[in-house]
């Protein structure tokens, strides 16, 4: 739908009007009033905003800096497929990307006012839909890369793992972490702390029970307290 204002052909933002006549109508009550110019203002037709450089003003700057253009980025394309198809470089290896990118590093394809990740976007085009708690990892561990052979579908817990075992998690969730007999510094086994755990409750010394099992008074003090062996009841 376009503005309702006469020669206007920018879409409906509020109101029947597109987003800069809506604003005119905020500020000054009249959707319709022709506004004085205030200095040098940007050169983007129908901004209304001050200059700020290169004859843009912040936004369109902004825009043209990251994305090449001043326009919207948002509708840069009529369909995500095309916006895919004309920004993805496909290679023999992994697959680059000529679009927009997160601050992650994983690309997006953007259109209609539409956002996906490219990753998750070039699975679906060649292996089928995706419910909304699937993810879709790399084998490649490469975040912009869409070639659908470098992908496979999990879990959030197995995109975790996936994370550790390549060496990119930089803190390791609990969930994760080997516990009880798994560690390998391990001296005890759990029906010992279970033992243990009896012990404390009651009553005995963390050196008598330490001397029972061949472990410190501090591995004890550790258990009391509560620092280790937390799953255990």
């Amino acid at each position: 739908m376009k503005c309702k204002i006469d020669d206007c052909e920018k879409f409906i933002a509020a109101r029947g009007w597109c987003h800069t006549h809506y604003k005119r109508w905020q500020i000054h009550g009249d959707p319709e009033i022709t506004l004085k110019p205030r200095g040098k203002m940007c050169k983007v037709e129908g901004c209304e905003k001050p200059h700020s450089s290169i004859g843009y003003c912040a936004m369109h700057e902004h825009r043209w800096r990251r994305y090449g253009r001043e326009n919207n980025i948002l509708n840069r394309f009529d369909s995500l497929e095309f916006a895919y198809d004309s920004q993805v470089i496909k290679n023999d290896g992994c697959w680059g990307w000529r679009g927009s990118i997160t601050r992650a590093g994983y690309g997006q394809v953007i259109a209609v006012n539409k956002i996906e990740f490219i990753h998750r976007f070039s699975y679906q085009q060649h292996y089928g839909d995706l419910r909304v708690n699937d993810r879709v990892c790399h084998h490649c561990d490469n975040p912009i890369c869409s070639n659908p052979r470098h992908l496979f579908k999990g879990t959030q817990k197995d995109n975790i793992q996936d994370c550790i075992r390549k060496g990119r998690f930089k803190k390791v969730p609990d969930i994760f972490k080997a516990k009880g007999e798994k560690v390998s510094s391990s001296k005890l086994k759990e029906q010992e702390v279970i033992e243990i755990k009896k012990m404390i409750a009651q009553g005995m010394k963390n050196t008598e029970i330490a001397s029972l099992f061949g472990v410190t008074h501090g591995n004890i003090s550790c258990i009391r307290l509560g620092k280790t062996w937390k799953h255990i009841k």
